[in-house]
């Protein structure tokens, strides 16, 4: 008996490692950053566009991902920041900030974030996936669970695979 629970358990580590592994490169990146990733969309167009206007909020989150995407993470958080001043009811700059500080390893700045993109829109469920992720990194078990149960109830695909594949109902 002892030993078929340790091979559950090594075997749900390699598959939990192997679905990090996948969502690495877009750890719940937000559909609308997904599509501002069009390539001719540079950090230089969104600086320009800064320029002519300073106060649009959505430019400096596109600009953030824009940063996010190069691996400049302290850049992204920056344009986040000031996107957040500009707007500060926007829930996905929060989720978008949340991915950058988590990807510094800065979970428990990232869970904050995540947790403002959930009291700003109760049924973003990649801000419950997102946060579910940054729990299991920080060992909570638990609230991961609850966090990718939440998130497949709203829709997130990423969420019910994983839960599918360990035989979790949501």
């Amino acid at each position: 008996m002892k030993r078929s629970s340790v091979i559950l358990s090594v075997a749900f580590l390699i598959m939990f490692v192997l679905f990090c592994l996948a969502l690495k490169k877009e750890v719940g990146a937000s559909e609308e950053s997904k599509q501002g990733c069009d390539s001719e969309k540079t950090i230089d167009d969104y600086t320009k566009k800064i320029e002519s206007n300073p106060n649009d909020a959505k430019v400096y989150k596109d600009r953030g991902n824009a940063h996010k995407r190069t691996g400049n993470n302290r850049e992204a958080i920056r344009d986040f920041d000031k996107a957040i001043e500009l707007d500060p009811q926007y829930a996905d700059t929060y989720n978008d900030r949340g991915i950058a500080y988590w990807r510094l390893k800065n979970q428990e700045q990232a869970i904050k974030d995540f947790d403002k993109a959930i009291e700003l829109d109760p049924e973003y469920s990649n801000a419950y996936h997102n946060r579910g992720m940054t729990y299991w990194k920080l060992g909570n078990k638990e609230k991961f669970i609850e966090d990718l149960k939440t998130s497949s109830r709203l829709g997130d695909k990423k969420s019910q695979d994983f839960l599918r594949s360990k035989g979790i109902q949501w």
